[in-house]
């Protein structure tokens, strides 16, 4: 199958879409996704603590996902207009 460029309407709304996360006003933020067509953002530095604290406390980690819910620090859901893959590497 042969990959198609980016359309002139695909290319313009990348290039404002990186202008704005560019534009992020903060260092807190952080995030993820678990492979479906949603970022959740969290408060990167509250879950890094707790990860931290919990990794001298206990032998078997819980999932990040685990985590966030057990802490609240998902702030946020963005909801994509596609899929966005969760892959290693």
């Amino acid at each position: 199958m042969a990959i198609k460029k980016l359309t002139k309407a695909e290319a313009e709304w990348l290039s404002q879409f990186k202008e704005l996360m560019a534009a992020c006003p903060s260092k807190r933020l952080g995030s993820y996704t678990v492979g479906d067509a949603d970022i959740k953002i969290y408060d990167k530095p509250a879950f890094d603590a707790y990860r931290k604290d919990l990794e001298k406390k206990v032998r078997d980690m819980p999932d990040d996902v685990t985590m966030h819910a057990d802490i609240g620090s998902v702030l946020d859901t963005i909801q994509m207009p596609f899929q966005v893959d969760g892959v290693c590497g």
